[in-house]
């Protein structure tokens, strides 16, 4: 599953059992869905969700088998294209690609989703995406 982050620095999120879940700022590929749904219920993990600081992105559209909550999933996962954060770009147009890689600050997703990609305009934002986040950091120094 990804997760989204919406502040600046690195939370680490102890998980029960041993494992840390540690979110970026931007889309955060690979979170593990048992991990997640053992924290997700933390009072101070509610809170940060409820205030948008940390946005749990949905399962898949194709695991989801009653047509309401596919409907449901469906305007979650459209608020969350409006937000900057996905699943799988494969999923989305062309145009909610685009927005949701502007959104994304880790370049070893953008990176994943380069060699993924095979939409021109997609790629195109993906690469400056890249180049944007890696001048930031150069020009810092």
């Amino acid at each position: 599953m990804f997760v989204k982050y919406q502040k600046e620095g690195i939370l680490s999120l102890p998980v029960p059992g041993g494992a840390t879940i540690v979110l970026k700022p931007g889309v955060n590929p690979n979170i593990d869905e048992k991990d997640w749904k053992r924290i997700e219920k933390n009072p101070i993990i509610q809170k940060k969700i409820e205030a948008g600081i940390i946005i749990p992105m949905p399962s898949k559209l194709s695991s989801v088998k009653k047509a309401e909550e596919k409907k449901k999933v469906q305007e979650d996962i459209q608020n969350e294209i409006e937000r900057g954060a996905a699943q799988d770009l494969a999923e989305y147009q062309a145009k909610e690609a685009v927005k949701i890689v502007k959104a994304t600050y880790d370049v070893e997703v953008l990176k994943t989703w380069k060699y993924e990609e095979k939409r021109g305009t997609v790629l195109k934002t993906i690469e400056e995406q890249i180049e944007k986040i890696l001048n930031e950091g150069t020009s810092k120094k």
